[in-house]
């Protein structure tokens, strides 16, 4: 077990240290380009320092889960600390892309196409972000729903069924965003989409609070965490038109709290686990 946790330390590290190197060199190699907003546009500074802020409450999110799920004598990636970890830490580095995404499209400097690339990539880190929630969300509803299946599932068919739903979702939403012609059709309809599944998410974590089911997290703050996202999110486009570089720090401030908000869910127990320890 030593063995697996220094190879899953091995990982991270490199993991986190490459992407660091990745996004400097790419404000490096775009400085020329990201500079101008802030000599042009008043409130960039703040707006990015935001921006920043968040990506450090996030980087830290998932270095205290991470370092929870290390210290655990047994470890599994399908262990709840690993995937609320690993989702904090995938989040505080699409924040840094959004970062360069904000700077790029207020700069006005590159063409449509350009930008639409780059929103493809982003929509693309908000899939892959989506997936550790998904899949913790899906073993507890799979597991609930076997309480009411005369015949239970093993775990090799349980797992089967998680992997094709992952799948599925993940094709199929990248399918779109590959397909999607114009930065318009995708930065107004794929929002749409991923709000769905958001709030389907956050409907499986009240459905496991309710049935008791979720005793290592609060599934009520943390569905509640999701439902307030998702109408950050929806307002976060008009915000953002309307007040530009201020409107984008009033979001980042709003959307910390929520996932603040989702941090402590994750990190506090429910009524029902509590009164069952007593």
């Amino acid at each position: 077990m030593e063995n697996k946790k220094r190879n899953y330390k091995i990982i991270a590290i490199s993991a986190a240290v490459t992407l660091l190197i990745f996004f400097a060199s790419l404000f490096y190699l775009y400085r020329d380009y990201l500079v101008k907003p802030f000599l042009e546009m008043e409130g960039t500074i703040p707006a990015a320092s935001t921006i920043l802020m968040r990506a450090a409450i996030l980087g830290a999110m998932s270095y205290y889960l991470l370092r929870k799920w290390f210290k655990q004598e047994v470890i599994y990636t399908s262990d709840a600390y690993f995937l609320f970890g690993t989702m904090f830490g995938i989040f505080a580095y699409a924040k840094l892309f959004d970062l360069f995404w904000n700077l790029i499209f207020i700069g006005k400097s590159f063409s449509e196409e350009f930008l639409l690339i780059l929103l493809k990539i982003r929509y693309f880190i908000i899939i892959i972000n989506a997936l550790p929630i998904l899949y913790l969300a899906l073993e507890s509803t799979l597991t609930l729903a076997n309480l009411y299946k005369k015949k239970e599932l093993d775990r090799k068919q349980f797992n089967s069924i998680k992997l094709r739903i992952i799948i599925v979702y993940t094709i199929i939403i990248s399918i779109y965003i590959i397909i999607v012609p114009t930065y318009a059709m995708l930065s107004y309809s794929l929002p749409f989409i991923t709000m769905i599944i958001f709030l389907c998410i956050a409907i499986m974590f009240f459905f496991m609070y309710k049935n008791k089911r979720l005793s290592q997290a609060n599934g009520l703050l943390i569905g509640l965490a999701f439902v307030f996202f998702i109408i950050s999110n929806a307002f976060r486009p008009i915000l953002s038109w309307s007040l530009m570089t201020y409107g984008v720090m009033l979001a980042e401030i709003i959307d910390t709290g929520i996932n603040f908000l989702m941090f402590i869910g994750f990190i506090t127990k429910p009524p029902y686990a509590k009164s069952k320890i007593k």
